[in-house]
């Protein structure tokens, strides 16, 4: 049996049953087979595919199988698998074609099974060999290639390296175990002169150059070395061709056999001699600069060696009484009296144990006192003996003593001092506080430290006071003054402050800030108690006559400024002495307590209550708008004097009497305000000793009127005593008689008829003027019923009404209740309310004014322009007319002022669409030039005083006659002229 291996096959042939009868043949062999059944066929596969033989047939159309074997050929790929033709030609021509094509074999149809089967496997195995043959070939040619590629590699390394040895500044070279050189590189012969072949020639010669000092060390180096250790490495010195000795540095390691046996040394041999000359250099440098360091030292400095023997020393210490001839060699109990000697055996132990030893102090006793000296001792070996040293210290720290003695005295100073201390950086970091620093300011030392002082810091002073204070401590070095700080708890604090700068010793920059603080509280509150007593009565603790002197000047230049009044009262206990002798000084004491306090309590918080002497107080008045409310005071206090005081077991009424005295209408000067309100007592204790007395006679009298119009103001309301009076109101235009303005009269019964400024302002403080209004409303709206049914028909009648009206409720319902009753329509009363109304609640004022307009009420604001009014309120209240105070009516035309707000004034109400009524108008030009203005309405005695009803009846039927006369023009319809008439 044929064993084959596994082969790919392509069967070429265009007949489809050829190919079936081969692919039959080759079936049994499990061959891998393909087909194709052209040329162009073919060659696409074999592109694109590997085979190992091609059946060829010779005839296709196309291409013949002798072309494709030819293309085969010329493609180096495809070049190497063999092809056999099977073909139906068997002339000579075709076989010797299909071999000349690339053919290895020409087999013709019909062919022998068995002998084609054996060609193919023939060929097959032919070509499997050889392109095993091939391939080992080229393996072969790779190898060895690459053998060579090492070869020169290592050639060219061995090349570089001998190169490299051959020319380095070291010496290289190969030495036996004995020394001897076996070979040197280009170094050696450069520095000794001797060449390679001198020393095959005289092995002996190396050791000729070798220093005579350094022979036997060098050898005895190579004969004691043991076989085992890699590394041998010495000095030498070498003789150069120079007949210089040069320092060599030698490192050899061992060049053994391949069985591991020694058997000589690779040397690299280095001259160090620059090398060492400099280190020699720096050493002797390095000797010197210590030489010169120890001597320059503070402290001594003693060498001992292993048996405590002195060696070297270095003493700038007299106290020590080191002498050259007498110390070398000697012990420390030999060198020191045993004060120092015993210390010095004990650092000296200690040193040899620990290595080291620090601190030991002792004493000395010398002439000028104990000496102290501390000892620090460090243990070294020599490199060469071995042997232990003690390098001894000793240093003279009685400064340091001394200096830790002064600080201590110094920190029992700090810390026990009863003034606050403390020390800040330069950045005023609080590095220090002492005990009573914690005390004043109630701050733990553990809460400050590393903050600054700002943490204290009361907010009383600005910055300009801060930059102040240290800039003169910047120019000067320190800082004295006062300021306040602030404790943890918050509370305020007083103190007297010391700041100083430390500065360095160049006394150029500034390493710490000390602070003294003493806290002033407790003297504060001392000063303040003797300025108290100074200014207060001991007994009472009220103003005593200098500080009320003092409040008094004060304000009579405050009220001289400001034109306003004041008064000063002196006030007599009438029965005090009586009481005092009686019943002994304790009571005295308490009554003349708690007269003070009772006098106190009737006054205002900016009144000034003080004790003059004995049973005398004085109490100054500011800011009083009329001078009885001095006598208003004054009634005051005498009711409270009038009211028992209860005393322990005792119920005691001691009265009183005042003097009362005003500036600066009396004097501006306290002496006599003082005397004249004395005087003034003195007149009250001459008419009876019982209440108050004016300095001047004419106040006094109008005091007394006063209190009597007061007393008699209830009785008036009841027994209705007071009586409307009508001021004529007339339309500026025409000249006629429209309206009139009702003002109230008071007709007293032994004072005969008041005008409104005699009670009005005590009504307006007791608020009985709110049911004199109520009783004027409901008696003008009787009187205007009755002058309706006898013709007399103003248009309205114009009534003021105070704030009082609207304090506690909207008098709206109320006045038209009472217009009600009488019939009397809300558009015949024009309601007059003043600024203040307004100013005081604006929103409250809107909201009334529009419920009293749509009840029909006709509302005006009276004295417009002196209480400066809001214009924004001023566009939104729901007003009829503006009426202009007299004031400003009374200087025009002429009074630049006047005519720019009355001008102002009458544009406003234009702009605003309100009526516009001028009051005050005495003169004919005052009228022309409000007319001309085109103000609309104008009263005042121009046209005619208030009347009583009748006289106001009167004056109404002759406007109505002299209206209705022929002879009369609209504008002549002048009320004043017709009573003239």
């Amino acid at each position: 049996m044929i064993t084959h291996h596994r082969y790919s096959i392509l069967i070429v042939d265009d007949t489809p049953g050829n190919i079936q009868v081969v692919a039959t043949v080759l079936a049994p062999l499990e061959y891998d087979l393909s087909f194709a059944v052209n040329g162009s066929d073919a060659l696409e596969l074999i592109t694109s595919e590997s085979f190992d033989l091609i059946l060829l047939d010779v005839m296709m159309p196309g291409m013949s199988g002798f072309e494709v074997a030819a293309r085969l050929q010329q493609n180096p790929a495809s070049r190497s698998i063999p092809i056999i033709f099977l073909t139906a030609r068997t002339d000579e021509e075709s076989i010797s074609r299909g071999f000349a094509s690339g053919g290895v074999d020409y087999i013709t149809k019909p062919f022998n099974h068995t002998e084609l089967l054996a060609r193919l496997h023939h060929h097959l195995e032919f070509h499997r060999q050889q392109r095993l043959i091939e391939n080992h070939n080229q393996q072969l040619q790779a190898e060895i290639k690459q053998r060579r590629q090492a070869e020169q590699e290592r050639t060219t390394a061995y090349q570089q390296l001998a190169d490299f040895v051959a020319n380095i500044e070291d010496i290289a070279c190969v030495r036996n175990l004995d020394g001897t050189l076996r070979q040197v590189n280009n170094a050696y012969h450069r520095l000794t002169g001797i060449t390679q072949r001198q020393l095959r020639e005289r092995p002996s010669s190396w050791l000729e150059v070798i220093h005579p000092e350094d022979r036997t060390p060098l050898r005895q180096l190579f004969s004691e070395h043991p076989t085992g250790s890699p590394w041998l490495e010495t000095e030498y010195r070498l003789r150069g061709g120079d007949g210089r000795w040069y320092r060599m540095h030698a490192r050899m390691v061992g060049a053994r056999e391949r069985d591991g046996t020694l058997n000589g040394y690779h040397c690299i041999e280095r001259d160090v001699t620059e090398q060492r000359r400099s280190e020699e250099q720096r050493y002797h440098r390095v000797h010197s600069q210590l030489a010169a360091t120890i001597e320059a030292l503070p402290d001594a400095m003693l060498l001992f060696d292993q048996q405590f023997r002195l060696e070297a020393w270095h003493n700038p210490l007299p106290q020590l009484l080191l002498c050259p001839q007498e110390c070398l060699g000697s012990t420390p109990e030999e060198l020191f009296a045993p004060a120092l000697a015993a210390p010095l055996y004990q650092a000296l132990e200690a040193a040899g144990r620990d290595r080291h030893h620090l601190g030991t102090l002792c004493a000395l006793a010398t002439e000028q006192g104990d000496c102290w000296l501390e000892l620090a001792v460090a243990t070294h070996r020599d490199p060469f003996s071995e042997e232990l040293r003690y390098v001894v210290l000793v240093r003279d720290v009685s400064d340091r003593i001394e200096s830790q003695r002064r600080l201590r005295q110094a920190a029992v100073v700090f810390d026990h001092s009863s003034d606050a201390i403390m020390v800040t950086d330069a950045k005023h970091r609080l590095l220090a506080v002492n005990r009573t620093f914690c005390e004043i300011t109630g701050y733990r030392e553990e809460e400050v430290l590393g903050k600054t002082p700002r943490l204290l810091s009361s907010g009383r002073h600005d910055k300009a006071f801060y930059r102040s204070l240290w800039e003169e401590v910047a120019c000067t070095g320190s800082w004295r003054g006062e300021f306040w700080n602030r404790r943890k708890s918050g509370e305020g604090f007083p103190v007297a402050a010391s700041i100083i700068a430390v500065v360095d010793q160049q006394r150029r920059t500034t390493e710490y800030y000390i602070g003294i603080l003493s806290d002033l509280t407790e003297m504060k509150r001392s000063e303040q108690r003797l300025r108290f007593l100074a200014n207060h009565d001991v007994l009472t603790g009220l103003p005593n006559r200098s500080l009320l002197s003092d409040r008094c000047e004060q304000a009579i230049r405050h009220h001289s400024r400001r034109g306003n009044l004041g008064a000063l009262l002196v006030i007599h206990c009438n029965r005090f002495k009586a009481i005092n002798d009686s019943l002994g000084h304790p009571v005295g004491d308490q009554l003349l307590q708690q007269v003070g306090q009772r006098i106190g309590e009737t006054l205002r918080h900016h009144d000034t209550l003080a004790r003059l002497d004995g049973d005398t107080f004085a109490v100054l008045l500011e800011g009083i708008t009329q001078g009885w409310d001095g006598a208003e005071v004054a009634n005051q206090i005498l009711s409270a004097l009038n009211q028992p005081f209860r005393i322990g077991e005792y119920s005691l009424t001691p009265g009183g009497m005042i003097g009362i005295s005003l500036f600066p209408q009396d004097s501006e000067q306290f002496d006599t305000l003082l005397h004249q309100a004395s005087a003034a007592l003195g007149h009250a204790r001459s008419e009876g000793g019982e209440g108050y007395r004016f300095y001047s006679r004419e106040m006094t009298d109008l005091a007394l009127e006063r209190v009597v119009l007061e007393s008699d103001f209830h009785l008036a309301l009841k027994e209705q005593q007071f009586v409307p009076f009508y001021q004529p109101q007339i339309d500026l235009q025409s000249g006629a008689l429209i309206a009139a303005e009702v003002l109230i009269r008071w007709q007293h019964p032994r004072l005969g008829l008041l005008t409104p400024d005699r009670f009005i302002p005590f009504a307006e403080e007791s608020g009985l003027v709110v049911p004199m209004t109520e009783w004027l409303i409901d008696t003008i709206a009787a009187q205007l019923n009755r002058w309706q049914s006898e013709g007399i028909s103003p248009q309205r009648l114009a009534i003021n009404l105070s704030p009082l009206m609207f304090r506690d409720h909207n008098p709206s319902d109320t006045i038209l209740e009472l217009l009600t009753r009488h019939q009397i329509a809300p558009q015949q009363i024009e309601l007059e309310i003043t600024e203040g109304l307004i100013l005081a609640d604006a929103e409250g004022a809107m909201v009334t004014f529009s419920q009293l307009r749509e009840h029909g009420f006709l509302l005006a604001i009276d004295d417009f322009g002196t209480g400066y009014s809001s214009l924004s309120y001023l566009n939104q209240l729901p007003i009829d007319k503006l009426k202009i105070d007299r004031s400003f009516v009374k200087g025009i035309p002429g009074d630049p002022s006047g005519e720019a707000i009355t001008r102002t004034i009458i544009q406003l109400a234009h702009g605003l669409g309100l009526r516009v009524i001028a009051e005050g108008v005495e003169k004919e030009a005052q009228e022309q030039f409000l007319r001309d203005l085109g103000c609309h309405e104008g009263q005042g005695w121009l046209y005619g005083k208030a009347l009583p009803a009748d006289a106001f009846a009167a004056l109404w039927r002759e406007w109505r006659e002299a209206a209705q006369s022929p002879d009369l023009h609209t504008s002549d319809l002048n009320p004043l002229e017709m009573r003239k008439k």
